[in-house]
């Protein structure tokens, strides 16, 4: 359901749970997953669209969150 990029952002949010993406992207590289801004962006918005992260705050103070309960169903059913 999701490539490895997007479950190291999810693993990350959760440790993290008001993350920004220059954090996330800060995160991947230091792993060794190299990723530009417009990636990270579309794979924040995919997790946001499938209601596994929130999206809160507007501009430069957004914070990605996990929801923890809907991330735990989705694997469940993955």
């Amino acid at each position: 359901m999701y490539n490895k990029r997007q479950e190291l952002i999810i693993d990350f949010i959760k440790d993290n749970p008001k993350s920004k993406r220059k954090d996330i992207e800060f995160f991947l590289n230091q792993v060794g997953e190299q990723s530009t801004k417009m990636t990270i962006t579309r794979d924040l918005k995919k997790l946001i669209d499938d209601g596994v992260i929130e999206k809160l705050g507007n501009a430069k103070a957004t914070f990605k969150q996990l929801f923890v309960e809907q991330f735990k169903q989705a694997v469940k059913n993955f």
